[in-house]
């Protein structure tokens, strides 16, 4: 951590209020980080952990109950804990097939730090302190559905907020939209959405 935070000191901020979150995120960094491994302990880390191997789900590996897209979708977990990997290939070389157990879980990790709040007499910026969301954005479920996808929605997700002041986990027992119903449901409006860029997209590739 102390390699890390010496590397986003040599940070060139780009303007003033930039210099003042850069300042602000050195001191914030730290106690996120602490906190951010207390959480990832109370889920319980399974090794071997993957992070942010690059997944695609195609016509040949989509769910089957939804049409899939003419192109590619591609995403990469934060985390994939405890991937057994047989045939001697490495877990960036495999796809959940025969030669490849699903993991064990999955983490999709959020941080959010304090923003910039209003100019004080002395010209200084306040900050307003980051808050745990009460209930995961319906962007990060969907986000959390695309990668249950890739796996048949036979691997529980857990969606992990983290600040400076605490954590919260989100998971199948206390959100509805992380459920395998709730997944497979957030998983086909981003499709729907998707197919629908790809016919407007369709319509106009004679016009660029």
């Amino acid at each position: 951590l102390q390699e890390e935070l010496e590397k986003y000191k040599d940070y060139e901020p780009t303007d003033d209020n930039d210099r003042t979150k850069h300042q602000k995120y050195l001191e914030e960094i730290p106690q996120l980080v602490s906190n951010g491994f207390k959480a990832l302990e109370e889920i319980g880390l399974i090794s071997p952990i993957i992070c942010e191997r690059q997944i695609s789900l195609t016509s040949d590996n989509a769910p089957t109950f939804c049409p899939p897209c003419s192109l590619s979708v591609v995403g990469r977990p934060d985390f994939e804990l405890g991937v057994s990997v047989f045939g001697g290939k490495s877990p960036h070389e495999t796809s959940p097939t025969a030669t490849a157990a699903f993991p064990q879980k999955i983490i999709e990790l959020k941080t959010k730090y304090s923003r910039l709040g209003k100019v004080k007499k002395d010209g200084s910026r306040s900050f307003v302190k980051a808050a745990i969301p009460t209930k995961p954005s319906f962007n990060h479920l969907v986000q959390c559905a695309f990668y249950t996808a890739y796996y048949n929605f036979k691997v529980p997700i857990h969606l992990l907020y983290v600040t400076e002041q605490d954590y919260k986990i989100f998971n199948s027992n206390n959100c509805p939209g992380l459920t395998v119903e709730g997944l497979k449901k957030n998983y086909q409006i981003m499709m729907n959405v998707f197919r629908r860029r790809e016919k407007i997209l369709a319509l106009n590739e004679d016009k660029s």
